[in-house]
């Protein structure tokens, strides 16, 4: 059972996903999450493609357009509710999770 899904819309945000996928991995390193990044028709979707192709908990979603930050989120959220989580979060992916 997944416990969260976290949500994240992109464009152009290459350059935070290494800081931003790592700080969620060490602070829910105990949480059953999956991430869903939904890119809004960036330039740099193959380097997010490339930092994420490893990861089994992570689903990418490229958009053909730039169709803004709702919904972005929108189409991101049809696909967490399958997974059935207790929780869904909404973050940005410039913001650093960190443990209390």
């Amino acid at each position: 059972m997944i416990d969260f899904c976290i949500i994240t819309v992109t464009y152009n945000s290459s350059a935070y996903m290494q800081y931003f996928i790592d700080s969620i991995n060490k602070t829910a390193e105990k949480q059953a999450f999956h991430l869903f990044i939904s890119d809004n028709n960036s330039n740099d979707f193959g380097e997010i493609k490339s930092i994420c192709k490893e990861a089994t908990n992570i689903t990418l979603i490229e958009s053909n357009n730039n169709y803004g930050f709702c919904k972005g989120n929108n189409i991101a959220v049809q696909e967490a509710i399958k997974l059935n989580p207790k929780y869904i979060l909404f973050i940005n992916p410039d913001l650093f999770l960190t443990t209390a």
